[in-house]
């Protein structure tokens, strides 16, 4: 299933974003010539606290732009660099694609197994799982520059804990941000074995509680 950011944040004097029918599409480049280096970036947080097989796709081309790498991570908020980078905290960042050795003439695809490359950097996806598309130059497109089309996440939904919130009025996917709004549905949904979590405790929900196969059942505060 198509996984879409919980919120997305624009970072530095030059970027376009727009939102195609086929997924993010962002340019990034300094919208002056004054010489002068910027850094631009876009900042997509997922929910992912209950999915698996996640896998991160797009295409990319560059404009003539000079390649700044990272310093090997993890490595700090607001650093220069052409790539993709993945955060759990929003403090340490992993790049896990580089984007400094792009074609200048046609768009190159990028299909990214996002399990293995959260594996790789020692994290674990969460409720505000963070993916940073960046770039760094110091002039206007043409001449410096990264174009990405198509960004989209996929991946499949893991039941092996689902969450119920009986006040929640909104999309629902049993996660943590986006929980059920009844135990009747967290326990269809849930793995035989699985956790169900409800916040508040079961006081909180106004249905009878059926419980149809073994669970465990966890009240959060």
């Amino acid at each position: 299933m198509i996984i879409f950011p919980t919120s997305i944040e624009q970072i530095g004097p030059g970027v376009g974003l727009s939102d195609l029918p086929e997924g993010l599409s962002v340019q990034m480049a300094d919208p002056t010539d004054d010489l002068d280096f910027a850094r631009n970036a876009v900042t997509l947080t997922f929910d992912l606290s209950v999915f698996e097989s996640v896998r991160l796709a797009f295409e990319a081309r560059e404009s003539n732009d000079e390649p700044h790498a990272p310093p090997p991570g993890p490595f700090p908020d607001g650093t220069d660099f052409d790539g993709v980078a993945v955060s759990a905290d929003g403090v340490d960042w992993y790049e896990i694609q580089g984007l400094r050795e792009l074609k200048g003439t046609e768009f190159t695809a990028f299909d990214i197994d996002l399990d293995a490359a959260v594996a790789a950097a020692g994290l674990a996806f969460n409720s505000t799982f963070r993916i940073r598309f960046c770039q760094y130059d110091n002039m206007p497109t043409l001449m410096d520059g990264i174009s990405i089309r198509g960004i989209r996440l996929t991946g499949e939904l893991d039941r092996a804990v689902v969450w119920v919130d009986a006040e929640y009025a909104g999309e629902e996917w049993g996660t943590e941000s986006r929980p059920f709004d009844s135990f009747a549905e967290a326990i269809e949904a849930v793995d035989t074995g699985g956790t169900i979590k409800i916040k508040g405790g079961v006081a909180t929900l106004d249905e009878p509680i059926r419980i149809t196969k073994p669970v465990r059942i966890v009240a959060v505060p």
